[in-house]
């Protein structure tokens, strides 16, 4: 098998819109004085709200060859891709190209899988901790969750639909959208165009 063929599909995938981006990920962290400090001065991000053990902050810092990096990241800057384990190459891909839409753009046998919308990198999952590792348990430190923006509603109804009718449970969302699970737990939310699109800090419990 080559490293772009991945498992045979013997019929053709949905395709999510080239117009696809992601949004807010959202993280459980076990010290938010820490962990803003560390995306504020290391990162480059700006802390837009923080209330109740939750911090937001916006854009990722930029760094472009010959010039010093800025202090502070561009506000228009926004989450370009995204990086899971899923304990099965084959499942993930049966969750995110066969049922969420995603295309195939390298498959590396027994490493990794790269998916995206319209040729873009968006999505990167592997197995390099191992095939099968547990799950981490609900509320430890770690990704909460991760966002896909459709910019049309319609687009959200249509994927959520392959979803339910694939046996998937979905958590529908306030204003707009639905929060799933993939084979290993990992919670992915589609939704249509939101103010946000901050990386969100929370303590865990």
């Amino acid at each position: 098998m080559s490293r772009h063929e991945g498992p045979t599909h013997t019929s053709a995938p949905p395709k999510l819109p080239a117009t696809l981006r992601l949004g807010a990920v959202h993280l459980t962290v076990s010290d938010l004085d820490r962990s803003v400090d560390f995306y504020e001065d290391a990162i480059g991000l700006r802390l837009h709200h923080r209330e109740d053990g939750v911090a937001a902050l916006d854009g990722l810092l930029a760094t472009v060859t010959g010039e010093e990096p800025p202090g502070k990241a561009n506000p228009g800057l926004i989450v370009g891709h995204v990086h899971l384990h899923v304990g099965d190459l084959e499942r993930g891909l049966g969750f995110y190209r066969n049922v969420l839409g995603f295309e195939l753009m390298t498959f590396m046998p027994g490493q990794a899988a790269f998916v995206s919308a319209g040729g873009y990198h968006h999505l990167g999952f592997n197995i390099w901790r191992g095939e099968g590792v547990t799950p981490v348990p609900e509320g430890r430190v770690g990704l909460r969750h991760w966002t896909v923006v459709l910019d049309d509603p319609e687009e959200v109804e249509a994927v959520c639909e392959r979803v339910l009718a694939a046996g998937i449970a979905t958590e529908e969302r306030e204003g707009g959208g639905f929060l799933v699970r993939d084979p290993r737990g990992s919670r992915c939310s589609l939704s249509p165009p939101r103010a946000s699109r901050r990386r969100i800090l929370r303590t865990s419990p």
